[in-house]
């Protein structure tokens, strides 16, 4: 679905909304993918380290910039994914790269970020449209490092263990952690992770 003029002239309102954000570090480096105003990607440099999964992650991309020369999460957002049209519909979020560890921060095999605020489920902590990109990015960046460990039932793997998000820096699940997520194995990541969600709950 091509979005429609109103929805452009939203989407660059709020892009230049969260572009204002760079100055306080929620993100860097905003930019829109080849002039697509339905495409972004930006940074993540800093995460909150009053919890111990900020306090991780911060070190795991210490780690990825002394042994890599990357030091920042590189995110996409798409706001028409799946032929939606945005805001009546969520963006899809997801890692471009580094790879993560598996069942991590909400981040799928795939890469792409799942939360009940990004899917239109009807329901009290689904998708709001009136919910800014800044607010999201918030959230989404709060929920990678500040959730606890628990024992997960997963569409695949079984029962596994999730919790803070965490770079794959000893290639547990990829051969090279500065390996970019295709945006095809995040949507198909997405699709099934919703799936498994509506049948066994949030």
């Amino acid at each position: 679905m091509t979005p429609t003029s109103l929805d452009v002239r939203l989407l660059v309102r709020e892009f230049k909304s969260l572009k204002r954000r760079e100055v306080d570090d929620l993100i860097r480096n905003l930019k829109m993918v080849g002039d697509d105003a339905t495409k972004w990607t930006f940074e993540l440099h800093t995460f909150d380290t009053t919890c111990p999964g900020g306090k991780m992650l911060m070190k795991d991309l210490k780690s990825l910039k002394k042994r890599h020369g990357l030091d920042h999460i590189l995110m996409e957002a798409n706001m028409t994914a799946h032929g939606g049209s945005w805001p009546t519909d969520p963006p899809l979020l997801r890692v471009v790269k580094p790879r993560m560890k598996l069942y991590t921060g909400h981040v799928t095999a795939g890469g792409s970020i799942c939360s009940e605020m990004l899917v239109n489920t009807g329901g009290l902590n689904g998708w709001n449209p009136r919910s800014s990109m800044e607010a999201i990015i918030e959230t989404i960046k709060l929920n990678m490092v500040d959730c606890e460990v628990v024992e997960i039932e997963t569409p695949y793997n079984g029962r596994q263990r999730a919790g803070p998000l965490r770079i794959d820096l000893k290639g547990e699940y990829s051969y090279d952690c500065t390996n970019e997520y295709s945006e095809f194995a995040a949507m198909a990541a997405f699709d099934r992770a919703v799936a498994h969600h509506r049948r066994h709950g949030w």
